[in-house]
């Protein structure tokens, strides 16, 4: 049988009323005997007491969960999204429920549903095609939402400050004599490359949109446009190109320009000519503190708050992998590698 209050009281020999003073931390809990706190306590240690998280939310209306959307969790990325998010949440005593979409938009609006109905106090969004019209018209516009990698505008988000990351990165390649240059990626990149070379002769951009489910097709079609440079939004989108570049005769490797997050995206490759990356850490802790500012002092603005991203040349990005494995907050990866040195299969 679950222990009450009650259950607390009677064997200390007080109420429950000052038994709830205490451990809800009362301002006048300060007012109860030094002693009366300790038997408290020792009675709550030998009844096996645990709070009921029902019974603190109906009074507090909060729960004290969020919720998380993301495509699945097998990927690195949004596997390592996950736990970062799980563990960070845990510091401010939030549990994490994480609604998996299998990129199916039906799938990803009943996750979206379920984890509203399950009274969490907030979502993370971490998918990159955000139905924000689809939340607007079901009522939702109200619902504490955070976007993580969309930017649709009646919802708040934390974005990535990649303009000047990007022209530096485009300043390389123009350097090195790049004229046609390969988009593959969605959204900001494209804008950003292309207004930036639209008062520049002689310079070609073409977008291949990357796929998750990508065919020989599309790849054989970014060989065939020859391109001088290859923007992209994906590392593993990179590996694939590489690896169907390989073996065939008469094929000039382009220059790649990817984006850079996690230890894994690392790629040691002459071809490589740098990354855009931006500050993992700092936004899994930027997105925590900014989903608690909204839960606990709502605002009418909506804001799209934008992280740092920076330019790391191929050997400063060696550093930067480094760096990771090195950091404790990146320790699954390291583990990962001790792992493969060691020749056992850790997954």
């Amino acid at each position: 049988m679950r222990t009450t209050l009650k259950d607390i009281a009677e064997r200390v020999g007080v109420t429950k009323a000052l038994v709830s003073l205490y451990l809800n931390n009362h301002p006048l809990s300060a007012k109860i005997a030094k002693s009366t706190k300790e038997k408290i306590d020792r009675a709550v240690k030998e009844l096996n007491y645990h709070p009921s998280t029902t019974a603190r939310a109906l009074k507090s209306g909060r729960s004290r969960t969020l919720g998380l959307v993301i495509g699945d969790i097998c990927s690195n990325y949004f596997g390592f999204l996950a736990q970062s998010l799980l563990n960070e949440c845990a510091k401010y005593d939030y549990q994490l429920l994480i609604g998996i979409t299998r990129f199916d938009p039906a799938e990803e609006r009943r996750c979206l549903e379920n984890l509203i109905n399950r009274q969490t106090d907030g979502i993370f969004y971490g998918m990159g095609v955000f139905p924000g019209e689809y939340l607007l018209s079901s009522g939702w516009k109200e619902y504490p939402i955070l976007q993580l990698h969309s930017l649709h505008p009646d919802f708040n988000a934390i974005g990535r400050d990649e303009k000047e990351a990007l022209k530096t990165a485009l300043r390389c390649v123009r350097e090195q004599g790049a004229r046609r240059i390969v988009v593959a990626a969605y959204g900001s990149w494209l804008g950003i490359i292309r207004k930036e070379l639209e008062s520049e002769e002689g310079m070609e951009v073409i977008h291949v949109p990357p796929d998750f489910f990508s065919t020989e097709e599309d790849f054989d079609r970014i060989r065939e446009l020859a391109p001088d440079a290859v923007f992209c939004s994906s590392s593993t989108f990179v590996v694939s190109i590489l690896e169907r570049y390989s073996g065939k005769s008469g094929t000039t490797l382009p220059r790649f320009i990817y984006s850079y997050t996690l230890p894994c995206d690392c790629i040691d490759e002459p071809c490589i000519t740098g990354v855009i990356v931006p500050d993992f850490k700092n936004t899994i802790r930027t997105s925590v503190l900014r989903m608690i500012r909204m839960l606990e002092k709502p605002e009418n603005e909506v804001k799209h708050l934008k992280t740092p991203v920076q330019y790391l040349e191929r050997d400063q990005m060696l550093k930067c992998c480094e760096q990771q494995l090195a950091d404790p907050f990146y320790e699954p990866f390291s583990m990962k590698l001790k792992y493969k040195q060691k020749g056992i299969h850790h997954e």
